[in-house]
């Protein structure tokens, strides 16, 4: 069987972005063995996004073998290269054509809606757990995608869901399962924080047409990969795009 190789030594959101796109390869090409090497630390919440396919395999990076192809889009300074733009899903779909290119196979994700995740481990299980206002995605992001990050702010945006007697569930302070979060996503009416690890799996099939507002907080870069996303740079914003959408 012909086997590929990949690693990426980063972040937590650059390998789960990474290892959707693996599993759409696996999937159009079963007869190769496609082998992935993360820092242990994101092994265990990477576990459920290869788990189901027999020719995917997520390993320490400390076993990445010589050739592997480095799945940093930052590599070769690739990303920093690309002409500037705030549409962070068209440049990365430029990055995948390139990795594809690199392995001699044919890209299978081309539009947006593409990049959705669907590995069969997120959808939640029945029975279903009734619906909630907010999902709260407060943990610090870890690729300076949004300098205006203050664990206060957020406090003082939860303290006012509070006073509106609004429910809701945070990502922070304690360590979350990824894959539990993006369960609970799909029946969250809204979804707030800035794109980092545990905002991946909330932009997912299930909840793609049933989240009211998704309000991305990015200096720069938009990730509209969803309907109803709407990008700001500071939490003092939110009360009010709340509001103006009858939320708060």
């Amino acid at each position: 069987m012909k086997k590929i190789s990949t690693f990426n030594a980063l972040h937590l959101g650059d390998n789960l972005v990474h290892l959707h796109f693996l599993r759409k390869l696996a999937q159009r090409y079963p007869e190769i063995h496609f082998t992935h090497g993360a820092p242990d630390e994101h092994l265990a919440q990477l576990y459920p996004l290869w788990q189901d396919l027999p020719n995917l395999t997520i390993e320490s990076i400390g076993l990445t073998g010589q050739g592997a192809i480095n799945a940093w889009c930052g590599a070769g300074g690739w990303w920093y290269q690309q002409p500037t733009s705030s549409n962070w899903c068209a440049t990365y779909l430029r990055w995948l054509d390139h990795l594809a290119r690199l392995m001699g196979l044919d890209n299978p994700i081309r539009e947006t809606h593409e990049m959705l995740f669907d590995y069969p481990a997120l959808k939640h299980p029945e029975p279903l757990e009734p619906e909630f206002d907010f999902l709260i995605v407060n943990s610090p992001p870890q690729s300076g995608q949004w300098s205006g990050y203050s664990e206060k702010a957020f406090n003082g945006l939860i303290e006012a869901l509070c006073m509106a007697d609004k429910t809701f569930v945070t990502t922070s302070p304690r360590r979350c399962d990824i894959t539990r979060i993006g369960q609970f996503s799909q029946h969250a009416r809204c979804i707030i924080g800035c794109v980092t690890g545990p905002m991946w799996p909330c932009l997912n099939i299930w909840n793609a047409d049933t989240i009211k507002l998704r309000i991305h907080l990015q200096d720069r870069e938009h990730v509209n990969m969803a309907p109803n996303t709407t990008h700001c740079n500071s939490l003092s914003l939110v009360p009010e795009i709340l509001k103006d959408r009858g939320l708060l």
